[in-house]
């Protein structure tokens, strides 16, 4: 179970004929105090959620509601508890195989990246494209077996140049090129 409180915003109700009789729904507008004032809206069947749907259908802007939820077998959030203001609502402990087990309630947070989580991803896929490269580099090479150490010291200068840490002039990059091309062959004939 978890808390979420909201702020009305505007609430409709509109019946709905059936063949056997007929049934109502709720179209709230809230603003989600829970989560930064989102604005979202839920609609709130008769049959389905008769506390919620009783409580919400002459629920007027600007009145405030605290709504214990849980996720249904089929994953959609049902409103189980409904108080008017802001209070806590505690979660029901549960009975099972005698034992009661208490779920505490959690509180939505962010998944995206930080800042910094984002420019250490870059920095990995540099990484990563520079030792590619430079193995693709000394994959030209057919005059010498090259170490791994050697590709990871051509990558690195991949991702100094690419990242703008190392400004070489033309003349290095172009004899540490040729110093690759130029590797002895160890392999003998």
């Amino acid at each position: 179970m978890s808390n979420l409180v909201i702020e009305v915003l505007n609430s409709t109700v509109t019946t709905h004929p059936t063949a056997k009789g007929s049934y109502q729904i709720c179209e709230l507008a809230f603003k989600n105090k829970t989560f930064q004032d989102k604005v979202e809206g839920k609609k709130i069947m008769s049959f389905a959620e008769k506390l919620a749907f009783e409580t919400f259908k002459d629920a007027t802007a600007g009145q405030v509601f605290t709504i214990g939820r849980e996720k249904d077998d089929k994953g959609y959030w049902k409103w189980n508890m409904v108080t008017q203001g802001e209070t806590a609502i505690m979660a029901q402990p549960q009975v099972t195989n005698n034992v009661t087990v208490s779920k505490p309630s959690t509180t939505p947070r962010s998944t995206y990246e930080t800042p910094e989580e984002r420019a250490a991803r870059q920095v990995m896929i540099v990484k990563q494209s520079s030792i590619s490269n430079a193995i693709a580099l000394a994959a030209t090479n057919t005059k010498a077996k090259v170490s791994p150490e050697e590709i990871l010291q051509v990558a690195s200068q991949f991702v100094a140049y690419v990242l703008g840490t190392d400004s070489p002039t033309a003349q290095e990059e172009v004899s540490a090129m040729k110093a690759l091309i130029d590797l002895t062959d160890d392999i003998p004939v």
